[in-house]
């Protein structure tokens, strides 16, 4: 991803943690957080405001409806979907159901749609860095190949630093963080680029 973008976008961006490193890493001119749960905006407008954020758009819509305004907007969209949240239990926390089949197909269907969005905001030659706290396949690998199946123009490209972490469901670059690993409770994320 290259540094000084024009746009990223943060799609469900509370409580700001992606946005803030995306901010400081790739220094773009323009930061866009969005965050469709209410109840989450304060969190994540005081963290923007503690970090002294320059040109930072702080938005509560629905990712449908942020197309009419943002259709191949930004070179960068980040999109940390909601999810069934299982890495919560490696952290101790209570996450009831999560393993539950139709809380991961009730997630997996919410983060497609969100996907399908964010993939029309995306500029070409941009990129999409999709990213979930949870152990699912079918939130994870499955999604991305069904994102690349809907949009072909997106390409999931290799992140050489994450190598030793690519994961085994997938024949396309995708990464998995264990908990065993001592980096974190557990994620994936993959990195598509828009061509």
């Amino acid at each position: 991803i290259p540094r000084e973008p024009a746009t990223i976008l943060d799609l469900c961006a509370s409580p700001g943690g992606k946005s803030l490193f995306a901010w400081r890493l790739l220094q773009p001119e323009r930061l866009v957080c969005n965050e469709v749960i209410g109840k989450r905006l304060g969190a994540l407008d005081a963290n923007l405001k503690r970090c002294n954020i320059p040109n930072v758009e702080l938005l509560h819509r629905d990712t449908g409806k942020l197309i009419e305004s943002h259709d191949k907007s930004a070179e960068v969209v980040i999109v940390d979907a909601p999810c069934s949240g299982q890495s919560l239990i490696a952290r101790g926390k209570k996450a009831p159901g999560c393993f539950h089949p139709s809380t991961i197909n009730l997630n997996a269907n919410r983060q497609r749609r969100i996907l399908a969005n964010a993939a029309q905001m995306v500029r070409n030659q941009g990129w999409l860095a999709y990213m979930t706290c949870t152990y699912a396949a079918k939130e994870n690998e499955a999604n991305v190949r069904w994102l690349t199946k809907k949009f072909p123009e997106l390409a999931p490209v290799e992140v050489p630093p994450l190598s030793k972490h690519a994961s085994h469901l997938a024949d396309f670059p995708c990464y998995r963080l264990w908990p065993q690993d001592n980096i974190g409770a557990g994620a994936f994320v993959a990195i598509l680029q828009k061509r």
